[in-house]
């Protein structure tokens, strides 16, 4: 059971601000609970790598003063890195879902 809700609009699954040949963009879902929480991970993200983090959708919560939740984002960012990003974001503890 998760308490969490993911479901996304339908409108938010098919957008892309992307216009431009060089770059890639990625619809994600980023889970997080406990510490990962209070972490600028997405802050770290975008100066690592030069991504752009566009949030979707977002919501948080906690459980006996443990804080989870979720944000969709879309990554925007050149396709080399992109991978790399990804796993950026789960080496700091947050739980990925390419939509």
């Amino acid at each position: 059971n998760n308490i969490i809700n993911k479901d996304i609009p339908e409108e938010l699954l098919h957008r892309s601000s992307v216009n431009d040949t060089h770059v890639t963009s990625k619809l994600i879902r980023a889970s997080f609970i406990g510490a990962s929480a209070g972490e600028p991970v997405i802050s770290g993200l975008i100066k690592k790598f030069d991504i752009k983090a566009n949030i979707l959708y977002g919501n948080i919560d906690r459980v006996k003063d443990t804080p989870f939740g979720n944000l969709t984002l879309e990554l925007i960012g050149d396709p080399a890195l992109m991978n790399q990003a990804l796993d950026y974001l789960r080496d700091n503890g947050l739980e990925i879902e390419v939509l």
